[in-house]
């Protein structure tokens, strides 16, 4: 994705290529500004003005979106795709109740009437887990707690039964006990439809919890990819070392310093030569400072992005 600039294009997001299977639920983490929700945004083909997505490839159920007719492009991905922001108010219209905005994108794409779709919606929040669906769907989003209205917009992008679902850290503002009851709908829809799920979080805790893989993020480009168990038992990029050692840990003294990385991420339209988190490694060396590195496998699924982690890893 590129954005025009005073001189060259600024690219926040640069490189960035992997997949996610049915029935799979794969982890996207990194520090705020590292381009995890732009990289959402590309792929669903909702660059925000003037960005425009550059890519070989943008493939969604087997179809290629960068050759589909603009209308056929549509209809996939307001069928085959569904989005979950980290505010749900920024999905929901405060002035529209709650089961005409769930009907609208069913009755859009798929033409389907409104008694039918009433009745889909009352089953979809059911599998959200919200109880008395025939009194809320009249209701307002105002009326709904917080955790009740992510789960309103996770019900909204299963109207249509989608493929994937790209969850932009729904978590985040919720507290830990109605976090569990999103991650168990994500789980449940993961399980019992074979949905997969591009989770985007910075909280590595919940992505060992439900992910069975995971890729690092950094300046734009993924730095670390692999299985979850993997990346959190052997990180192998310096980025995701520090990453995991910033994570709080209770069984510590709490007089014991958090760990904090240091430095800031650079600025993205002018980026260091080499690789983009050097200034900040302890481990870096001069080719790091000149050339960037290219993901390459260290272990069966294990990739990473960093010249001294692929001279020292042994090969597993």
């Amino acid at each position: 994705m590129e954005f025009p600039g005073e001189g060259d294009p600024l690219r926040p997001v640069d490189g960035v290529s992997f997949d996610v299977g049915r029935g799979e639920i794969v982890g996207l983490v990194g520090e705020s500004g590292s381009g995890k929700s732009l990289t959402a945004l590309a792929v669903a083909c909702l660059a925000p003005y003037p960005g425009r997505v550059r890519a070989d490839s943008l493939c969604l159920s087997g179809e290629e979106l960068l050759t589909l007719a603009p209308d056929r492009r549509r209809r996939l991905l307001g069928t085959r795709l569904a989005m979950v922001f980290q505010d749900p108010m920024s999905s929901l219209n405060p002035a529209l109740r709650v089961g005409i905005q769930l009907i609208e994108g069913a009755q859009t794409h798929r033409h389907i009437g409104r008694a039918e779709a009433m009745r889909e919606a009352r089953d979809r929040l059911a599998s959200v887990h919200i109880a008395g669906a025939d009194q809320r769907l009249r209701q307002y989003p105002y009326e709904f707690s917080g955790g009740m209205r992510q789960r309103v917009t996770i019900a909204m992008g299963l109207m249509n039964q989608p493929d994937l679902i790209i969850a932009d850290e729904p978590t985040t503002s919720l507290d830990v006990t109605v976090q569990a009851q999103i991650v168990q709908v994500l789980e449940q829809i993961n399980r019992e439809a074979g949905t997969a799920i591009l989770l985007i979080s910075h909280d590595l805790a919940l992505v060992s919890q439900i992910c069975s893989r995971a890729l690092v993020m950094y300046a734009g480009r993924v730095v670390e990819e692999g299985p979850i168990g993997v990346i959190l038992d052997f990180p192998a990029h310096p980025y995701t070392k520090a990453l995991m050692a910033a994570v709080p840990d209770l069984r510590k003294d709490r007089h014991t310093p958090l760990e904090t990385i240091a430095g800031r991420p650079p600025d993205l339209g002018d980026l260091p030569p080499g690789c983009a988190f050097a200034p900040r490694c302890p481990i870096a060396v001069e080719r790091s400072r000149k050339e960037a590195p290219a993901l390459e496998p260290v272990g069966p699924g294990h990739r990473v992005a960093c010249w001294v982690a692929q001279e020292d890893l042994p090969r597993r």
